[in-house]
């Protein structure tokens, strides 16, 4: 969940915001959080509209799930309210798959907040949650950038115990334009997951240096498993855009491109 937070106008007060969410399926709600938080301006002067990324790990059973988030804002007469569908697929039980690419940025001035209760940590004691620093991974979640800036791809590549022993598992990843130009290509990775049985899984993770990213372009970071002799290498692919700042109620090409027409 991502909103940003105005602080233009607080005089140096505490601006602060409450929002939560609840994931569902058809038998009903199976996850959900709600929190506070409080954002202290160091001047009265302050002008900047930090952005808050909440981050909340949840883990799912392949199926089709909603997810409803509210943001209350104090000056605001309602909150504000989205709504998202999403589709957790099987796992292939049998087969090499990559899950992503995801982008991100660091956070910079912006605010990212790991969850302390996800699923897993609620056998133990109570955990708070984790506000980041300057380098915190902060996903792009409406997958646009208002100026070229280093971006980090990560990939999750998995493989099967079961799987032929000559198949290569290397991951391939590239770079290029919406039109179809190759703007870089990186050496594959070997992927040699650690431990465990069935299915285990590497994280690739690259960097997109920001000289090669220009102003006003829509770009496409694509990875796949390396295919067979004389087969095409069947890429996973995400698209984003860097241009001016957004105007209110603006839909990115990015954002066209995941709803369609």
């Amino acid at each position: 969940m991502s909103f940003s937070v105005p602080l233009a106008g607080s005089k140096g007060r505490t601006v602060e915001r409450e929002f939560g969410g609840v994931l569902s399926n058809r038998a009903g709600a199976v996850h959900r959080f709600s929190r506070t938080i409080r954002l202290e301006p160091k001047s009265e002067n302050v002008t900047s509209e930090p952005l808050v990324t909440f981050l909340e790990p949840v883990t799912l059973r392949p199926g089709k799930y909603s997810l409803t988030t509210v943001l209350s804002d104090t000056a605001a007469v309602e909150p504000h309210a989205a709504k998202v569908e999403c589709d957790v697929p099987a796992i292939p039980t049998r087969d090499s798959f990559l899950v992503g690419p995801i982008l991100a940025r660091r956070a910079g001035k912006d605010v990212v907040v790991r969850s302390g209760t996800s699923q897993e940590q609620r056998q133990q004691a109570s955990r708070p949650d984790t506000v980041g620093d300057w380098n915190s991974f902060d996903p792009l979640l409406d997958l646009y950038v208002y100026e070229p800036t280093d971006l980090v791809a990560m990939t999750l590549a998995c493989v099967a115990d079961d799987e032929p022993a000559n198949r290569s598992n290397a991951v391939l990843r590239r770079f290029r334009s919406i039109d179809g130009r190759v703007i870089g290509t990186l050496d594959p990775v070997r992927v040699e997951p650690e431990g465990g049985s069935g299915i285990r899984c590497q994280t690739v993770v690259d960097v997109l240096p920001a000289r090669s990213i220009d102003q006003g372009g829509e770009y496409l970071f694509e990875a796949s498993f390396a295919p067979d002799t004389g087969r095409d290498p069947d890429w996973a692919g995400i698209r984003f855009s860097v241009g001016l700042p957004k105007q209110k109620g603006e839909t990115t090409p990015a954002e066209k491109a995941a709803t369609g027409p």
